[in-house]
């Protein structure tokens, strides 16, 4: 039988990752600060002093599994089309949190008018992302922005050098720019001039090991070799797969260390995209995938900044993370019907 060429990550495949990260990004911010939570009587578990909930939160692999799979998707669009259209993408991204900070600033203005919105700077520094101060959780945004558009300029380079040395390169700045980080955050967090550059190359490493993934057909060729073990090795091959999924949550709950982000995000979204899984779980991950944006930077908005006495009012974990989950899904599908007809007037002015 003919071995059928390596392909990639298919678009479904990487919505159903993006489901799974926003699902870990929630869960994160809930109940992995313990100043947010301790106030709050929770009914959970202890292990080692803390609260169950506290040690599956530290798993953080969203951030670098946002980043790896726009490094590879954006990758993927660039080979095809040897164009990401870095323009339209962050025009689109803007306009998508621009309906979001009109909704909610204008709720909290009215909510907390001592907190929002504060002097002109601070309105500019939140709206442009610059300084996201209205919500933390945004930082995000501002460094992903720099990153779309430096793409066009580093898949030529990830494309003509060696994978391996880009792959080096890339992870011993990475290495730097996190001791810088680790050791200046207190300063740096007041010098946004020098701090959003760092962020930039702080978030670059996942985002070059994405493309590099998707350059090299990693995903496809390791999958691939499962494929053709023989029918008896697929039942310990999917156990193996469990096991290194739960390996790797007793090691990341051990050594909450960011700096093994990529590293444990790669291995995390290999096993899991080659483990059988129910039909319905991956259309609730598609579903949560296809809203990861708009609930990225409108789930903290309820469990922080607005509702958060509302919220942990539930007391449970479980109910408190499904109360969360289904406000921010909820909001990001009404977001989407002021949204989606100005994308498409936006797309048309640009086609």
């Amino acid at each position: 039988m003919p071995i059928r060429p390596a392909q990639p990550l298919s678009k479904e495949e990487t919505t159903i990752l993006k489901g799974v990260a926003i699902l870990n990004m929630i869960f994160i911010h809930l109940f992995g600060k313990e100043d947010k939570i301790k106030a709050c009587e929770l009914h959970d578990i202890i292990l080692s002093g803390e609260p169950l909930s506290y040690h599956i939160s530290q798993l953080g692999l969203c951030v670098p599994m946002y980043l790896f799979l726009s490094g590879y998707g954006l990758y993927i669009s660039w080979q095809k089309n040897n164009n990401t259209h870095p323009l339209r993408r962050v025009l689109l991204l803007y306009l998508n949190f621009w309906i979001i900070f009109a909704v909610f600033i204008g709720l909290a203005c009215w909510l907390k008018p001592s907190a929002y919105p504060g002097s002109l700077s601070t309105f500019i520094s939140n709206i442009t992302a610059w300084n996201p101060t209205y919500n933390g959780e945004w930082w995000f945004l501002f460094p992903y922005i720099i990153l779309v558009f430096l793409a066009p300029l580093l898949f030529p380079l990830i494309a003509t050098y060696n994978s391996l040395l880009v792959f080096l390169a890339s992870g011993f700045l990475y290495l730097c720019v996190y001791s810088t980080i680790k050791f200046n955050q207190d300063y740096l967090i007041h010098h946004h001039l020098l701090y959003n550059p760092i962020l930039v190359l702080s978030c670059s490493f996942s985002f070059i090991t994405g493309s590099l993934c998707a350059k090299n057909n990693i995903f496809r060729r390791i999958t691939q070799a499962l494929e053709q073990l023989p029918r008896p090795a697929h039942i310990p091959v999917q156990l193996t797969l469990i096991l290194l999924l739960c390996l790797l949550f007793v090691i990341q709950a051990a050594l909450p260390v960011s700096i093994f982000g990529t590293l444990f995000s790669f291995i995390f979204m290999f096993a899991f995209i080659n483990l059988c899984r129910p039909a319905w779980f991956d259309r609730f991950l598609t579903l949560m995938g296809k809203q990861s944006t708009n609930m990225w930077l409108i789930h903290t908005f309820f469990c922080y900044y607005l509702f958060q006495t509302f919220i942990y009012s539930f007391t449970y974990p479980p109910l408190i993370f499904l109360v969360t989950l289904a406000l921010s899904y909820v909001s990001g599908l009404l977001i989407d019907l002021a949204y989606k007809p100005l994308k498409t007037a936006l797309l048309t002015r640009f086609s």
